[in-house]
């Protein structure tokens, strides 16, 4: 496959990287509101409020809506990049691996 081809490959999947990472810290920072709303009713109602939050994205890391914001920053890196893109590529690929990895391994405390 000819160079310009897969660079144009590379800025294709770059990009739907750059959505997928928007969507994901979109859609943690909607269940941090979500969470965020629910106790403060609870208070107002007098009843105990939940102390962790840890269902969806949120059992997963600790501030995934952090971590699509950092991913998206950095794709956004690449793709400015030009011909350092299949370095990028790889580099982002360690980076998410290393974080689910790690974050995967957590204690809860």
């Amino acid at each position: 496959m000819p160079r310009e081809v897969k660079l144009k490959l590379a800025k294709v999947a770059r990009t739907e990287e750059q959505f997928t990472s928007g969507a994901q810290a979109y859609y943690a920072d909607t269940q941090l509101h979500e969470f965020v709303s629910r106790n403060q009713r609870l208070k107002e109602a007098g009843k105990p409020v939940v102390i962790n939050l840890d269902n969806g994205l949120w059992q997963y890391s600790r501030h995934p809506n952090y971590f699509g914001e950092q991913l998206w920053w950095f794709s956004c890196f690449c793709l400015e990049l030009g011909t350092w893109m299949d370095f990028c590529w790889i580099t982002c690929e360690y980076y998410v691996f290393s974080v689910r990895n790690y974050s995967r391994g957590r204690a809860d405390a």
